[in-house]
């Protein structure tokens, strides 16, 4: 079965005490459901286009298992979506 990468981009963070926070939850979470931080940071080259301010990408042994992870952090993104400290895209 192929392996399957969640990219999340951050094009525009407004806070940054509030996505540390965010990340001390969704990562543990990406964690137990069996995905592997492959690269998180903000050290970014722009090879084409404007690059984002931050990106996390996390490997899965499957899509199956990246979407329950990605479910599994969806209430915390919830929970954490009105204090609008980022503009961010997902991607499976």
């Amino acid at each position: 079965m192929a392996k399957a990468y969640l990219v999340a981009v951050y094009y525009k963070i407004h806070d940054e005490e509030k996505l540390k926070n965010y990340g001390a939850d969704a990562l543990p979470a990406m964690m137990a459901n069996g995905g592997t931080a492959l690269a998180r940071g903000t050290n970014i080259s722009e090879i084409e286009g404007v690059p984002p301010e931050r990106a996390v990408v996390v490997e899965f042994e499957s899509v199956e298992a990246a979407q329950k992870a990605y479910t599994t952090v969806k209430p915390i993104r919830l929970r954490r979506k009105n204090s609008k400290e980022v503009w961010t895209a997902c991607y499976l």
